[in-house]
């Protein structure tokens, strides 16, 4: 069960570190569809338990990055 997890973790790790855009909404956005992606990617699709930390980690990131918005983060007072 902790794979299932682990690879939206990364995801979200991987997209606060690395980009500037990230927001809350946007990272909360893309970690549950990295864990429905790992989650039919393992029952549907028949990937194998080695892989879910790999898609979950690439859709959390991918779809966080697109969900998160463009404008600036505001300066809190």
């Amino acid at each position: 069960m902790l794979g299932y997890a682990s690879g939206p973790t990364v995801g979200a790790f991987l997209l606060a570190v690395l980009t500037q855009r990230a927001r809350a909404v946007g990272t909360l956005i893309g970690m549950a569809s990295g864990l429905l992606a790992t989650l039919l990617a393992s029952r549907l699709l028949g990937v194998a338990w080695t892989w879910n930390v790999a898609v979950g980690a690439v859709v959390t990131f991918g779809v966080g990055w697109l969900a998160s918005p463009v404008r600036p983060q505001e300066a809190r007072a």
